[in-house]
Formats: C-alpha cells, sequence, structure tokens
C-alpha cells in the first residue's frame, strides 16, 4: 500500500534547447509539493560552428551534468514550429542531440511542449487585447516594448513567488535557465501527480 510518508523526494532535470546554447535546471520536489532548484547552468553551442560542433558539444557536456545531478527523470522542450527553416531544423537536431544522450545515460525523458509546460506553472499569454489596453495609456510603440518585457518575464515572477525571489536577479539567472527551472518546475509537477496516483 502507497502513503504520503513513503514517498520520495524527486529531482528533475529541466532542458531548454537553444541553436546557441542548452541551458539546463536541476530541482527536487518533495511528497508535499514544496519545489526548489538545487543547481542549474548553460552549455554554450559555438554560432559560428557547424551542427557537428554544436552536437558534440552537447554530447561532450550533457553526461557531465547527468552524472553530477543525478536526476530520476529529464523534461526536454520540444522543438516549436518557427518560420525560419534553418533554424528549425537546427533546433530538432539539438533536441535529438539532448534526448539520446539522456537516454544513454539511462536517463528516463519526457517531452515538454512550451505552450503546455507555461501554461501549467500559471503563465497567460500577453494577447492582442492587452497590447490595445497598453496602446491606449501608453502609444503603440511603448505597448510593444511591455509586451515583449512581460512575454520575457512572467514565467520569471511566476517562479520568484513560487520558489524564490532570488529568482528575481537577471544577471545571476538569464531567461534561457529560468526557461530551464520552469520546465523543471512543471516536470516536478507532473511526477507529483503520478506518485500520487493510488496514495491513501
Amino acid at each position: 500500500m502507497k502513503t504520503l510518508r513513503s514517498l520520495k523526494d524527486i529531482k528533475v532535470l529541466g532542458i531548454d534547447p537553444a541553436t546557441h546554447s542548452l541551458a539546463w535546471a536541476l530541482c527536487v520536489a518533495n511528497r508535499q509539493g514544496d519545489v526548489e532548484v538545487l543547481d542549474y547552468g548553460k552549455i554554450e553551442l559555438v554560432k559560428q560552428k557547424g551542427m557537428e560542433v554544436k552536437i558534440r558539444g552537447i554530447v561532450e557536456a550533457l553526461p557531465e551534468v547527468v552524472a553530477m545531478s543525478k536526476p530520476d527523470v529529464a523534461y526536454i522542450e520540444q522543438t516549436v514550429y518557427i518560420q525560419n527553416y534553418q533554424t528549425s531544423r537546427d533546433l530538432s537536431y539539438i533536441v535529438g542531440a539532448s534526448m539520446a544522450t539522456a537516454v544513454l545515460h539511462k536517463v528516463p525523458i519526457v517531452e515538454a511542449s512550451p505552450l503546455v509546460w507555461k501554461t501549467q506553472i500559471g503563465y497567460n499569454r500577453v494577447t492582442k487585447k492587452d497590447i490595445l489596453a497598453w496602446s491606449l495609456t501608453m502609444g503603440e510603440k511603448e505597448a510593444k516594448k511591455k509586451a515583449s518585457y512581460e512575454r520575457k518575464h512572467r514565467v520569471r515572477r511566476l517562479l520568484a513567488e513560487r520558489i524564490s525571489s532570488e529568482l528575481l536577479d537577471t544577471e545571476k539567472f538569464d531567461s534561457d535557465e529560468i526557461d530551464a527551472i520552469g520546465i523543471a518546475t512543471w516536470g516536478c509537477q507532473k511526477e507529483i501527480e503520478k506518485n500520487l496516483e493510488g496514495v491513501t
């Protein structure tokens, strides 16, 4: 019989792939659902070099992260549709290399849809209605600036409220690392939900 007391803490590695870097974050969730950031970082992928160099960077550096963090599962953000074919293709290779590396090191993987993980941690998208309302009070140019700022910082504010105000420090945590923390946080939520199934 599974009881709440018998549930173990779970460690989730969140990965936010980009063509220039691979941001990662290790979060742990306890049986009460509290989430803590244990570690985070970024694997830089050389912009000027070809895909072979980027993939080599991933398969050489990511195993070190896995060995150090010992996650129970890795949540990796899916490739999103981008109009630029070259960028979409490169991202798909980087995501694939990340997944393959995790699997080869015996870490289960889960794909994280950007829209799903953001929504399920409480993110509300900036809408055309929002931009129109801001335009009426501050002008169209400033409204666009505000929309860009909000898109970038809403996840940060949500995580700061939930985990630690330290996450508001933009010099310590860049936007890619914040997304990796968000992915890991959502992963913690999902794993807790799975663990609670059948608990008496």
